[in-house]
């Protein structure tokens, strides 16, 4: 049983942080993501701030991940994340029942999945989330709660330095049809062909 839960936080972790990175080293596309969302939500007012909740947003899904694989302040963040999952499991429940969005956006521009593969994927990691959650007290502490914190901040701030830095220039990582290098005649020539 053991090894089945430490499973379970590895599969939790690494889902979250590869998550998290992929909207992280490009936070205009994240923004765009977030921006379709708060549009179909009818929260139009935070629309301008779309960029910086999707680096919010991807930051701390980051560090919930960090935090589920290592353990640090699993008390807390087990919160996090089965709260995360509540909010976007039955969100993509209705992505999946009504199309709004064609693509949830889950790992940025990297892995494109349909509503319906994004829907079930929660539905896996709600369940990942809630026996995290239910073995939070099993917990020990692996160092004085400051020192987690502070260590859990740095990732924070380096997870935010890579965002904020592909902001500034462009992504270190493109996954777009349009990264450094390829002919943009040729893919406007391709789009077109399909078109027809």
């Amino acid at each position: 049983m053991r090894f089945l839960r430490g499973l379970f936080r590895v599969l939790f972790a690494l889902t979250f942080i590869v998550s998290g990175v992929l909207k992280l080293i490009d936070p205009v596309g994240t923004g765009l993501i977030v921006k379709e969302y708060l549009a179909f939500l009818h929260l139009d007012f935070l629309i301008p701030a779309s960029v910086a909740l999707g680096m919010a947003l991807s930051t701390l899904e980051f560090i919930t991940g960090i935090s589920v694989l290592s353990g640090l302040r699993i008390r807390i963040m087990a919160w996090s994340a089965l709260l995360l999952m509540a909010f976007f499991t039955p969100l993509t429940l209705y992505l999946m029942l009504h199309n709004p969005i064609s693509d949830c956006g889950c790992f940025g521009e990297a892995i494109h999945l349909t509503n319906t593969q994004t829907f079930l994927k929660n539905v896996v990691l709600l369940i990942l989330a809630f026996l995290i959650f239910l073995g939070r007290k099993r917990a020990t502490r692996l160092a004085p709660a400051w020192l987690e914190w502070l260590f859990l901040a740095i990732f924070a701030l380096l997870a935010l330095s890579v965002s904020t830095r592909a902001l500034a220039t462009i992504p270190q990582v493109d996954f777009t049809a349009y990264r450094v290098g390829n002919s943009l005649d040729e893919l406007a020539q391709e789009n077109q062909a399909r078109y027809e």
